[in-house]
């Protein structure tokens, strides 16, 4: 993914490198590496950039041209985003058809739809997941929630900067000023209600919109601010760019599942994203750019967006496949998803990213994230309906009923031991025992691999919570 939209439109090394740290935080948290227990907060950091970048990028039009193109700004997140992530809805469902039990091919199927749609959080969030459940089941598209984060706030964003370049028109303001305040109140409010949220409906709170703007709208407060960061000493610069990394070191490593999350602990990664951004204005060579700029980072920040899409899948599809995974088989899939990564990135993402032809004509770009959007509802619904015919296969024929679950009967006994079925304190009902029931891990919170057993200290499995709320710029 690359980076080059900041706060004054030069390429930042630095916050590619950024790119690298995050999607390398939540790869480590999802493998089950003990070191990165807060790994979940990578996708923390992704909100912030891309509240910078986009932020940026649109102050910087407002104050080059006094209006914003919403055509021409939508044409250029259609033509990033949705045909890498439509490609992975695909290979997704046919993956699911392949070694995912028929009984999960309806919720899976949804859950594809809704990805596509960009909608994905808000279905997690009504159907109240709990990640930390012992027998919740992960989704090889949960992970998606953040991408939906992301794509209402470029619809939301643009809006309220129109509304700010009016306000600037009108009155005859000055334009960051003006934007500033506007930015204030959305960020004070968003962690307000995200406070008050985490500590009374956890479960909706991680992945619901409201609770995750104020992230990125202090990248976008570092955008606004540009000019003044630029003016900063460079001795204060470099200690602020330092320990702004040294804070999201501290996230991955102290952090865990039992944070409440996001809340006011999200301000620890979201600040310190801040402020290596911010300090890295005026810090230059004497900040992190050595580290984070450097080649082998800058090239995982470049492929970050198709890392976050490829490495959930695939670990959610070899825990169902072969069951629990070990540390080392987790670790081994994060890594050669990459190998996926890449050939996208170089095939798909870029390419279409840098064709000239959709720079020049905005409406091919919008209709073609339109057609990605319908191919990836259509991998959705063909596994709705290849449910749908399993379940007419199993009326029409009872011994074809095991079809559906495998080599599980499609209803499992009640009782002791494999199979228990129960409803728990809120009335949901829920079934345990099967081996694909066991908790999975995703994009963002929890800790251990899809399909991971007990920890060596006897607590239940722990089920993570999505990102790679990656971008996306």
């Amino acid at each position: 993914m690359p980076g080059r939209h900041s706060g004054t439109a030069h390429f930042r090394p630095d916050i590619e490198g950024l790119r690298a740290v995050a999607v390398l935080m939540v790869l480590a948290f999802h493998a089950g590496l003990p070191f990165a227990p807060g790994g979940f907060a990578g996708v923390d950091v992704f909100f912030v950039i891309s509240g910078f970048l986009i932020t940026g990028l649109l102050v910087r039009e407002v104050e080059r041209s006094g209006r914003v193109s919403l055509l021409t700004f939508y044409a250029r997140r259609a033509k990033r985003l949705l045909p890498a992530a439509s490609l992975v809805l695909v290979a997704t469902g046919i993956l699911s058809w392949l070694f995912i039990p028929r009984i999960r091919w309806a919720e899976i199927g949804g859950d594809l739809v809704a990805s596509a749609a960009y909608l994905v959080n808000w279905r997690l969030a009504s159907r109240s997941v709990d990640y930390l459940a012992e027998d919740s089941v992960a989704s090889p598209v949960q992970h998606y929630w953040s991408l939906a984060v992301e794509e209402q706030f470029y619809i939301f964003w643009p809006l309220l900067i129109v509304l700010g370049a009016w306000l600037v028109h009108r009155h005859r303001l000055r334009t960051r000023p003006v934007l500033g305040a506007l930015l204030v109140l959305v960020v004070l409010a968003s962690l307000g209600w995200s406070v008050v949220a985490t500590a009374t409906q956890p479960e909706t709170a991680y992945f619901v919109t409201t609770t995750r703007l104020w992230e990125l709208g202090i990248g976008g407060l570092v955008a606004i601010t540009a000019p003044f960061w630029q003016r900063v000493a460079p001795g204060p610069a470099t200690g602020i760019a330092w320990a702004g990394l040294l804070a999201l070191a501290s996230s991955a490593t102290l952090l865990g599942p039992a944070t409440p999350w996001p809340g006011s602990a999200a301000l620890l990664p979201t600040l310190g994203t801040a402020a290596v951004i911010a300090g890295g204005f005026a810090a230059r060579s004497r900040g992190p750019v050595r580290l984070l700029g450097a080649a082998p980072m800058r090239e995982i920040g470049a492929t970050s967006y198709s890392l976050y899409l490829w490495h959930w899948p695939l670990l959610v599809v070899a825990a169902a496949a072969w069951g629990e995974l070990s540390l080392w088989q987790g670790v081994a899939i994060a890594a050669l998803s990459y190998v996926p990564a890449r050939l996208t990135y170089a095939l798909v993402e870029n390419p279409i990213r840098s064709a000239p032809v959709m720079s020049r004509l905005p409406t091919l770009a919008l209709g073609l994230g339109a057609a990605c959007t319908v191919l990836g509802v259509g991998a959705g619904l063909t596994l709705v309906r290849g449910m749908a015919s399993s379940i007419e296969q199993a009326e029409a024929a009872p011994g074809a009923s095991a079809m559906l679950g495998g080599d599980q009967p499609a209803v499992e006994p009640t009782g002791p031991g494999s199979g228990d079925v129960d409803v728990d304190g809120d009335g949901r009902r829920r079934q345990r025992g099967d081996r694909f029931d066991r908790p999975e891990h995703e994009p963002g919170r929890g800790r251990g691999r899809p399909g991971a057993g007990p920890g060596r200290d006897g607590a239940r499995p722990l089920q993570d919570r999505p990102h790679a709320g990656v971008d996306l710029a």
